[in-house]
């Protein structure tokens, strides 16, 4: 019964939470993030590349506050600049030669984010000369300074999980992709040997998962499975999984354990939810104000301290609930020690009077009263 009264409980507490904060979705790779896209495709005598950033909230609020009047014009501009930036910080290369990349249409527009803000998503498209026969190497070095966030490479026969980065699958908002460089041949216009990898050897902190998603994919994918594998892999999964659940960003499951582990009522239940959803909401508006009148103030190295910060206040909130139990249980086991004792203590007293007693109350024992009749 309280098993499910618990659920019950647990249950409408999630939904309410989920309805709540539904239109205050923040973007799903975080606030700082700028996500890169490059999609190649190659002909008998050209290279075609479609480039896409999607800029999250922050970003955008500081690129659209650093004009004096943001406006259709305005973003018409960024969209052109944005266009010799990012061809400026391609390296693309057919043997060993540079390519000039060549802009054939450009285009920005903006969608709804967090509390209100806007999101920019950005598109370009660029051709380049191909020879022959070549071998091509390309390298995305645009926002190289930024380390978190979604880049992928996409070659010929390459699938993109995103559609264009407008969303992005549950199962690598964890550990999203971190391709930055590919080579491969083209061939009379196709292309052949490609390889699309990170070209950073430190591996970026784009990925906040304890283990890359990859693990679990080469596990399934290998060739020769046996059941004693398969059983192996299925165990791996429910590792991982434990172990994603260990990382930032799971309230639903903090406010579920806080909920069964207190035994709330359904009001209860209500208020918790209602105070988490207005602290996601209110968190945006501060951080919103504070950046109409610092601009600058928000960068990645603001959100690496947002996440130790987090990860302190989870810390703390555990060991505080683990020193109460601890505490709780050791006065429990010094009551129950202490009941013999006294029991004892006044077992010897009451014995000498020549009636034994059975309890803190002092009702006589009816075998000693039957033993004193006369």
């Amino acid at each position: 019964m309280y098993v499910r009264r618990a659920a019950i409980i647990t249950l409408w507490a999630v939904c309410l939470y989920s309805l709540g904060i539904g239109n205050a979705a923040a973007h799903p790779l975080g606030n700082f993030t700028i996500n890169h896209l490059a999609q190649v495709r190659a002909s008998a005598t050209q290279l075609r590349l479609h480039y896409v950033l999607d800029i999250a909230e922050i970003p955008t609020f500081q690129i659209m506050h650093s004009s004096a009047s943001w406006n259709g014009q305005a973003m018409r501009d960024w969209a052109d600049a944005e266009a010799k930036l990012v061809a400026g910080g391609l390296s693309l290369q057919s043997n060993g030669v540079a390519l000039p990349l060549q802009l054939q249409r450009v285009s920005a527009r903006t969608r709804s984010g967090a509390g209100g803000l806007p999101i920019l998503y950005w598109t370009g498209d660029f051709v380049a000369p191909l020879p022959p026969k070549s071998s091509v190497s390309l390298k995305d070095n645009v926002y190289a300074d930024r380390r978190i966030g979604w880049k992928d490479v996409v070659l010929p026969g390459g699938a993109d999980p995103t559609n264009g980065l407008r969303s992005y699958p549950n199962a690598l908002i964890g550990s999203p992709r971190h391709n930055d460089a590919a080579t491969f041949d083209a061939v009379a216009g196709r292309v052949v040997n490609a390889h699309v990898f990170s070209g950073d050897s430190s591996d970026a902190a784009g990925g906040a998962s304890i283990v890359r998603a990859s693990l679990l994919s080469d596990l399934v994918a290998r060739e020769a499975q046996t059941p004693l594998w398969v059983l192996l892999t299925i165990l791996a999964a429910f590792g991982l999984g434990a172990l994603h659940g260990l990382e930032p960003g799971h309230g639903k499951a903090l406010l579920a354990f806080t909920l069964v582990g207190a035994r709330a009522t359904f009001r209860q239940a209500l208020i918790l939810a209602a105070a988490l959803t207005f602290a996601h909401t209110i968190a945006v508006l501060i951080l919103g104000v504070v950046l109409t009148f610092a601009t600058g103030f928000a960068t990645e190295r603001l959100f690496a301290w947002i996440t130790l910060l987090s990860g302190v206040a989870v810390a703390s909130i555990g060991a505080r609930s683990l020193t109460a139990a601890v505490a709780r249980a050791a006065h429990e086991r010094h009551h129950a020690g202490l009941t013999p004792t006294a029991w004892n203590t006044r077992t010897t007293t009451s014995t000498v009077t020549g009636i034994r007693m059975r309890s803190p109350e002092r009702h006589p024992c009816t075998f000693a009263a039957r033993s004193l009749r006369p």
